[in-house]
């Protein structure tokens, strides 16, 4: 996952399997593990990359198939406010074009979705990164071949973390449709 020196705290159904965290794992399952090192990606370019893997989808069925919510990858205040979230969704509600897709928040407002022809909890790994380039002001997000580009605005979160260092969060739910949810091989890198 990451250095050994590297303290992780697990909330919820997370447990550490290998390499891993397992989000959930069945119906009615909330888990969530955060980085405790807090990071620093104020006035800078920065790019997360990790492994996501969905298995054993079951229970109720959207549109397109079997399964629960996805993935969410959080940057949080240290009081764990969400600040920036990527949302690897696997289930039609609402607010989602497909139960399908990737979806972008800063501070709790949606600013970019994309569907996505591949299903993310097809029992496969997806390597994820997240690419904010300061200097462009955006957030790119790449799942195996498909990128989504997410625009950020001077009233945006990263602009007012100046010194202020950040969490690195994942989490997961599940309801009457479920799943595995593993996230491993986490990296995050600052100033590219």
């Amino acid at each position: 996952m990451a250095k050994k020196d590297i303290k992780i705290q697990l909330k919820g159904d997370a447990k550490k399997e290998g390499a891993g965290v397992i989000l959930t794992s069945g119906l009615h399952s909330t888990g969530e593990f955060s980085i405790l090192s807090p990071i620093s990606i104020s006035d800078t370019s920065w790019v997360c990359s990790f492994v996501a893997k969905i298995t054993d989808a079951e229970g109720i069925s959207d549109a397109d198939g079997k399964g629960g919510d996805g993935i969410r990858f959080k940057l949080c205040s240290k009081d764990k406010q969400e600040l920036f979230a990527v949302n690897l969704d696997t289930y039609k509600n609402l607010e989602n074009n497909s139960g399908n897709e990737i979806v972008v928040y800063f501070e709790g407002t949606k600013v970019a979705q994309a569907s996505c022809n591949e299903r993310f909890n097809d029992g496969k790994e997806k390597n994820v990164e997240v690419i904010y380039n300061h200097e462009l002001e955006t957030v790119v997000v790449r799942v195996n071949d498909m990128s989504i580009v997410a625009y950020a605005f001077h009233d945006m979160p990263f602009y007012g973390l100046v010194n202020q260092p950040v969490m690195l969060c994942f989490s997961s739910f599940t309801g009457d449709a479920g799943g595995t949810h593993m996230v491993s091989d986490v990296k995050f890198d600052v100033n590219l």
